[in-house]
């Protein structure tokens, strides 16, 4: 009976070491949001016809006239690198090159909320 107790409890103890080697890389949709369609959209914002192309991604053109976050600490940003800023269109925040006026970097709020 030992025995068999022995290996449930190593078991038990190897499950929680192998999870995060089956853990899918960052950045990608959570299961339930990429079934849906349009895919990687919350229901809420789905149903106002808010879809991820509205977002501006890495590399555009940034030419539209957002919001400047001149306080990055209040948001919990990074520090900023030299000829960078921050612009904010509702829940998004861009992190803009401010010679080539090229989209580096985009945050979600939400999520540095949440990344505590």
């Amino acid at each position: 009976m030992k025995p068999m107790i022995l290996v449930a409890v190593l078991a038990a103890l190897a499950a929680p070491v192998a999870m995060p080697a089956m853990a899918k890389p960052a950045g990608h949709c959570p299961p339930g949001l990429a079934k849906k369609n349009p895919p990687c959209v919350p229901p809420g914002l789905a149903k106002k016809g808010v879809t991820t192309s509205d977002y501006l991604r890495k590399g555009d053109r940034y030419d539209r006239d957002y919001e400047r976050v001149y306080y990055p600490r209040r948001y919990r940003l990074p520090p900023l690198g030299e000829n960078e800023g921050y612009y904010r269109d509702g829940r998004i925040v861009y992190r803009v090159d401010e010679q080539t006026r090229r989209v580096i970097e985009l945050i979600r709020l939400t999520d540095l909320i949440l990344n505590d």
